[in-house]
């Protein structure tokens, strides 16, 4: 069963459109850069703009992305030390990236991104 991986970002107000833009872009570009024993190992990723939601139900989240991952060791890896030693570096440095752009509340606590991970049924 593959295993899908949904994350959402918010936004600290400062944050411009370009660097949305940029932030869209490095995240999607993991796809093709994120390589395990010297090739990509995720399945597929898509993403998008969710600001122009007709539901109005995005409680503040601008993109959302979802990421596809054939196994549990797969995704562990792409996950970091945590779970997994080796792991990627490429999304490891990508989240010390994106980190700083993320909504955070009054503790200063990130509350700008979500995640929702689950097993496709066949």
């Amino acid at each position: 069963m593959e295993i899908k991986h949904i994350v959402v970002f918010r936004y600290k107000p400062s944050v411009t459109p370009e660097q949305k833009k940029e932030i869209m872009n490095r995240f999607l570009a993991l796809k093709e850069e994120c390589k395990k024993d010297g090739k990509s190992y995720i399945v597929s990723l898509i993403g998008g703009d969710c600001t122009k939601s007709q539901e109005k139900l995005t409680g503040g989240f601008e993109h959302s992305f979802i990421a596809t991952f054939k196994n549990q060791d797969d995704f562990n890896y792409y996950l970091g030390e945590e779970f997994a030693s080796p792991f990627d570096m490429v999304h490891d440095e990508f989240k010390q990236f994106v980190g700083p752009f993320l909504s955070v509340d009054e503790t200063k606590k990130t509350n700008g991104a979500m995640v929702f991970d689950f097993l496709t049924t066949p």
